[in-house]
């Protein structure tokens, strides 16, 4: 403590932070420094072998003795590593991330809902050419052209009603990866 006090005034330290330096063992002897309170509890909280709460609002107490934080937020209770600022960063950049796959199950959401809305208007095109081509065929087309042309027409009206129901189940699936955030 002496030489970090002597480094202190080599260095041009301020006055409270030399003395709180100085007097960190024994903090009654500072003068009433809160900052030598601090320092002591700091280093008695980091010498204790065993598990303690800490709530405090100062930071640079947290970052000295904390190796793990206990977070509640969210109504949720999660344990981060590292000193305070440590486990900030960390949560931090965890949060991000929770917004940026939010933000992309949405964008995904949205072009599930346009792939759906195009293959439903493709089969609403296409059951409208089957009922126009009912209509305009005669009674009496034995044609196999006409047939043919039937034929096609039920396939690829088939086939789009696959596609709308491939759509709605990528939409269905887009908006409870959506709500999963909620």
């Amino acid at each position: 403590a002496e030489t970090g006090f002597a480094l202190c005034q080599k260095w041009n330290i301020p006055a409270p932070q030399a003395v709180a330096i100085r007097f960190h063992h024994q903090p009654s002897r500072s003068g009433a420094s809160p900052l030598a309170y601090i320092l002591h509890v700091a280093d008695a909280l980091a010498a204790f072998p065993g598990c303690g709460v800490i709530v405090s609002h100062d930071r640079h107490l947290l970052d000295r003795i904390t190796v793990r934080t206990l977070r509640i937020a969210g109504g949720r209770v999660e344990t981060w590593s590292g000193n305070y600022s440590e486990a900030r960063e960390s949560w931090t950049a965890a949060e991000a991330e929770q917004r940026d796959a939010y933000e992309r199950a949405k964008a995904e959401r949205r072009r599930a809902v346009q792939r759906l809305r195009r293959a439903s208007q493709s089969r609403e095109t296409a059951e409208a050419s089957m009922i126009r081509e009912r209509r305009t065929a005669p009674v009496k087309d034995h044609d196999a052209r006409g047939t043919m042309r039937t034929g096609r027409l039920a396939a690829a009206e088939r086939v789009l009603g696959r596609q709308v129901e491939v759509n709605r189940r990528a939409v269905a699936r887009a908006e409870d990866r959506v709500a999963s955030f909620g």
